[in-house]
């Protein structure tokens, strides 16, 4: 269905304006009827009240009158019209704050991302041994360095493991037992075999 009214001819819709927009996209139903209604009949009034004094020197009732019956006809239009811009407008609105909340997603994830590589580098070339736990225990990851320590071919091959199944278990109470310090007061151990 092509719509009656198209956006590009209300262009003239700037920031200033976008109260007035946001106003009438507020009022709806009978106070939007009532508001284009009273608007249509004062300028129907109003213009065919200057005809009749530009042409008769005078407002005459006749011409009054023909001003009611125009605005009886012409503002249901009005409002029909007004009501389809609004809903263009607000689609419009819409479909542009979802288009700017991609892009801004888009941008942030490709930063993340670059960001997660350049960490991942650091981690994977530092010279020394890098490993991180879940609050369970087990190891959620290492650095390549660590991995070769444990006697496993990738970092991935410790992934779920604790330190019960590594080839430190005599050891594996000490460790957690410093791993647990380290979750509760949030101060890393560095430097230590």
């Amino acid at each position: 269905m092509k719509p009656l009214l198209s956006l590009c001819s209300f262009s003239m819709v700037t920031r200033k304006n976008s109260s007035s927009v946001a106003f009438l996209l507020r009022i709806k139903g009978v106070r939007l009827w009532a508001l284009i209604a009273t608007v249509t009949i004062a300028a129907a009034v109003g213009i065919v009240s200057v005809m009749s004094w530009l042409i008769k020197g005078e407002i005459t009732s006749d011409y009054v009158l023909t001003g009611l019956v125009t605005a009886a006809i012409v503002a249901p239009v009005s409002l029909s019209l007004l009501t389809q811009l609004l809903n263009e407008l607000a689609a419009s609105h819409e479909a542009q704050l979802a288009n700017q909340l991609t892009e801004t997603e888009n941008r942030l994830n490709g930063a993340l991302g670059e960001s997660r590589k350049v960490l991942q580098t650091i981690v994977d070339t530092v010279p020394v041994r890098v490993f991180w736990k879940d609050r369970n225990l087990r190891y959620q990851g290492c650095n390549p360095a660590f991995a070769r320590d444990a006697g496993k071919s990738s970092p991935q091959d410790l992934v779920g493991l604790d330190d019960f199944q590594m080839g430190w278990v005599e050891q594996a109470e000490l460790y957690r037992a410093d791993d647990r310090t380290v979750m509760a007061t949030g101060q890393a151990k560095l430097a230590y075999e």
